[in-house]
This record gives structure tokens, C-alpha cells and sequence, in this order.
């Protein structure tokens, strides 16, 4: 570590003061989760408008248990792509709740009735099997990704998104 070669590390080294801290152990509990209601929806792109307005609407209402991302895809048409799915530009939900499918089911209903799905995996799951939530491949493919994490979903930030990335565009 030098200048050169780590610099934030170097500061840090050099006397950071308050602003860091070095991690020598870590203790943790762990909740018992034998089984959540997850899994993946994926919906024609074009609804995309109606489907992110209905996701901002519902992500104010479900209680802290129930996880979720709303993803927009442009999938290339590969075989490890699941055929209805291949080529197509969709809208991928992913959802986990750590409580009863009975209750899951309930809470993701306004989602399932905002647009018509293409494919719908949301089940009862064991807790082991969390990685089908987002149904990516079990093997390395090529990805081009870009993410934010957002406070609110606002009006604003949904038009901006659908300008980026919703249907009809290029990218």
C-alpha cells in the first residue's frame, strides 16, 4: 500500500481519524427462515409505463417482509433463455416475503393484476433455494447492468426511467 498503489487505504493508514475502521471480527445471529413466498414475474415490456406506476403505488403498502426489485430487460435470443422470454424486452419482478404464500399471495395481487404475465414463478420455496428469486442463469453469460437504489420512486424518476430504458428505446 503507498500513494500510488490503494490511496484511500494509505490515508486510512496514515491516520483517517473517525472516518474508518477496521473490522477484526464480526458476530452475528441468524433467524430461522425455513421457507418464503419468491420468485420472478416477468411481464411484456410494453407494459412497462402502467407496471413501474403500479410498483411505486405498492411498495408504500407492504409490510418490511416482503422484498422486491422491478428490473427492465432486454434479453437476447439465446438458448439458455427461455423461450417466451428470448429476444423480448420485458419487465422483470422479483419478490422474496418472509411470511405465509397465503399473505405473499394477497400482497402481490395489485402487481398480477396490473399486466398480463409472460411467466410467473412466485411460489413457496425453501429458504435454500433463494437464488430463484431473480432466475438468472447458473452459469457465467456476458451482462451489461446499471442499477440505482431509490429513497422514493417518484413521478420524475419514472419518466426519467422510461426515458433511459422503456419500451421503444435503443440502448
Amino acid at each position: 500500500v503507498d500513494a500510488e498503489h490503494e490511496p484511500e487505504l494509505y490515508w486510512a493508514l496514515r491516520g483517517g481519524k473517525g472516518n474508518v475502521g477496521v473490522v477484526t471480527s464480526l458476530t452475528f445471529d441468524l433467524v430461522p427462515t425455513p421457507q418464503v413466498y419468491g420468485g420472478a414475474i416477468f411481464f411484456p415490456g410494453e407494459h412497462a409505463p402502467r407496471l413501474l406506476a403500479a410498483y411505486r403505488d405498492w411498495v408504500r403498502t407492504v409490510p418490511e417482509a416482503m422484498c422486491s426489485a422491478l428490473v427492465l430487460l432486454r434479453l437476447p435470443p439465446l438458448p439458455d433463455i427461455p423461450e417466451p422470454l428470448r429476444g423480448q424486452f420485458v419487465v422483470h419482478l422479483c419478490i422474496a416475503y418472509a411470511g405465509s404464500a397465503e399473505d405473499g399471495a394477497r400482497l402481490l395481487a395489485p402487481l398480477r393484476d396490473a399486466a398480463p404475465a409472460i411467466m410467473d414463478t412466485v411460489a413457496e420455496m425453501d429458504y435454500a433455494d433463494i437464488d430463484r428469486v431473480f432466475d438468472d442463469p447458473d452459469h457465467p453469460v456476458p451482462a451489461k447492468e446499471g442499477c440505482t437504489l431509490l429513497g422514493e420512486l417518484t413521478d420524475d424518476a419514472v419518466a426519467a426511467l422510461l426515458e433511459q430504458a422503456g419500451p421503444g428505446v435503443q440502448c
